[in-house]
């Protein structure tokens, strides 16, 4: 079955209450939740780009009053230890020294949590230096695996809830047979219906949804 590829370009919610538990990510929110009773001050969350980690991590982000770090910002050593603070995406440091000396270092700290997320489980990174290898592999870590057409169709409905969207579920199961495999898919699926029913002043039915989808 094709599936429609949409402009992604949408902002990510950070609220709780935004995010949709299924068994693809119970265990990495249960954890993320349970800050700051972690057993280690550092955490790896990995999942795939469509897995909702970035979700996840800026929840925790705002919950732990962190400050989120830049690639940039591992290069300067412009961070302060005695805060908490979230990597995103880890991968895109390209200087491994400058990241196993921030590792390191937050690490010997005597306070201040560190969330990082990645694409891969640390098993599964390239990375050359053989020292942040160990380091990472030995890190806490929890993966998301992707949305399943369950958590896809959750997210759907209350999407389409929110903006007083009534879309039977017949609707949703056929967008999710066809539909992008992601979180952010979702979203921006949700609002590019939303502004095409008001102009065609339509509703939103297998035949709108598939004229849209083939177009």
């Amino acid at each position: 079955m094709s599936q429609k590829s949409f402009d992604l370009s949408v902002k990510i919610p950070v609220r709780e209450d935004d995010y949709i538990i299924s068994n693809s990510n119970v265990n990495a929110f249960s954890l993320i939740g349970k800050w700051p009773q972690w057993d280690s001050k550092i955490l790896l969350l990995y999942g795939s780009e469509s897995s909702g980690k970035t979700h996840l991590a800026k929840i925790w982000c705002k919950n732990a009053n962190a400050i989120s770090l830049s690639a940039e910002d591992i290069y300067t050593n412009n961070f302060d230890l005695s805060k908490n603070h979230l990597l995103d995406d880890l991968e895109k440091v390209c200087d491994e020294p400058a990241l196993l000396h921030f590792y390191n270092m937050v690490k010997e700290a005597d306070s201040g949590y560190l969330l990082m997320t990645a694409g891969n489980s640390p098993s599964n990174m390239k990375i050359r230096l053989a020292d942040l290898r160990s380091r990472l592999g030995a890190v806490a870590s929890i993966g998301i695996n992707d949305p399943d057409d369950e958590i896809l169709r959750q997210i759907l409905v209350k999407r389409f809830a929110s903006r007083q969207l009534k879309v039977d579920m017949d609707v949703i199961k056929y967008i999710v047979s066809r539909m992008e495999r992601s979180f952010l898919a979702a979203e921006k699926l949700v609002d590019i219906l939303d502004k095409e029913a008001l102009k065609q002043k339509k509703n939103i039915t297998i035949p709108f949804v598939k004229t849209l989808l083939e177009n």
